[in-house]
């Protein structure tokens, strides 16, 4: 993460306090506005490349 290299986000604690996280994103079925689109897009394509 490049906040991590840049020294912007710092880890407040030992990794003893390291948790695992999942967010997940759910989207109506309905059209969405471009803006919206665009974000799931980049996010679909964010969840593929960690697939990978």
């Amino acid at each position: 993460m490049k906040e991590l290299a840049s020294g912007s986000l710092v880890r407040a604690d030992d990794s003893s306090w390291d948790m695992s996280l999942a967010i997940r994103l759910y989207r109506q079925p309905i059209l969405q506005n471009s803006q919206a689109e665009q974000l799931w897009l980049r996010a679909c394509a964010s969840e593929t490349a960690n697939a990978a």
